[in-house]
């Protein structure tokens, strides 16, 4: 996959968790200590610079009480 495809797939899966996330009423930090994941990686997430792993898409959407193919929906 050439790096141009993978920055737009990161940036729309953030910007997906970030609207799932305003939505359900969590702050960053909220859902972050609930998913149990570092704040700075979950706001480097929703801003498309890092890869997640599968267990945490799985420990967030727990946290925010979706399925997580949810979060694999394109706008």
């Amino acid at each position: 996959m050439d790096d141009r495809k993978r920055r737009k797939i990161l940036k729309e899966f953030g910007q997906m968790l970030r609207e799932v996330r305003e939505n359900k009423g969590f702050s960053i930090q909220a859902l972050a200590d609930t998913a149990d994941v570092d704040r700075s990686n979950l706001s480097n997430i929703e801003n498309g610079k890092v890869e997640i792993s599968l267990c945490t898409i799985h420990a967030i959407a727990e946290a925010l009480g979706i399925e997580p193919a949810e979060l694999l929906k394109k706008g």
